[in-house]
């Protein structure tokens, strides 16, 4: 095996007639691990996987920010979840969910999310299959005792996110008594930003100033289809993938709208 990288799934099979043959079987979601490692410098880094289904269900009926399934609203234990179309004509779409509106099976979505992939809920969502997930956090991927931090934003190791005009950055603030957290540049105030949600598809620079550091990514393997809509600019994304993939295989083509020249300063 690759000690680098591994994939897990359950199968599970039962014989309810005592015959010694499966009458049901049943697949669990992939699940895989990638160890990652940052040498000292600056290094592109994304989160190729997701986090754990807390549900999976089917749409009902559709509203103009609600969503009835055909099972129960899952505990979100306080996460930041979205509702992410595994199978149907809208597959690879997500929203936003109201986690304190959404009760009994019916699901509120944050119609006005930046997150979302689509501006309304359409109709056709009626009939497609979903997954409920918990967003990553940057305190959940980038652990803070992968890092080494300092009292000094100058030293410490940091995480750059780039917003299309200028750069997002987190440091490592070190306490005296040795506790480490995430904060964001420019906070006088030293608060944890290690809730900060990593988008999906979301890019980043990790800058690493003292040490080489090894983190472990892991989590589920989508099967499905992904959106991930572009903004005029510069901007940094990720796979949703934990394998290597050409810009064809992401889709970067002339038929997903992006634009070729003969120049390269147009294209």
């Amino acid at each position: 095996g690759n000690a680098d990288q591994g994939f897990a799934r359950l199968h599970l099979e039962t014989d309810t007639d005592g015959d010694g043959f499966a009458d049901v079987e049943k697949n669990g979601e992939v699940f895989g691990f990638a160890r990652q490692v940052f040498p000292k410098g600056i290094t592109t880094a994304s989160n190729p996987f997701a986090s754990p289904a807390l549900a999976t269900a089917t749409i009902g009926a559709v509203g103009n920010n609600a969503i009835s399934l055909d099972g129960s609203v899952p505990a979100f234990a306080g996460a930041s979840c979205y509702v992410e179309i595994t199978h149907g004509a809208n597959q690879g779409h997500r929203f936003e969910i109201d986690e304190i509106s959404s009760s009994g099976s019916q699901i509120i979505i944050e119609i006005a999310s930046l997150r979302n992939t689509l501006k309304t809920l359409p109709a056709t969502l009626a009939g497609d299959r979903i997954c409920i997930r918990a967003h990553r956090t940057v305190s959940e991927v980038f652990g803070e005792q992968n890092f080494v931090g300092s009292k000094n934003a100058k030293t410490a190791d940091r995480l750059l996110f780039y917003n299309g005009v200028t750069f997002e950055i987190l440091w490592l603030w070190k306490r005296d008594n040795g506790y480490q957290q995430w904060v964001r540049e420019g906070d006088a105030t030293l608060a944890n930003a290690g809730s900060r949600v990593i988008g999906i598809g979301e890019g980043l620079l990790v800058d690493v100033r003292n040490s080489p550091v090894t983190i472990i990514l892991h989590g589920a393997v989508r099967q499905n289809a992904v959106a991930l809509p572009l903004q005029v600019g510069s901007q940094l994304i990720g796979s949703v993938w934990p394998q290597a993939m050409s810009p064809d295989a992401l889709g970067m083509t002339l038929e997903n709208q992006f634009i070729g020249a003969r120049v390269q300063s147009r294209a």
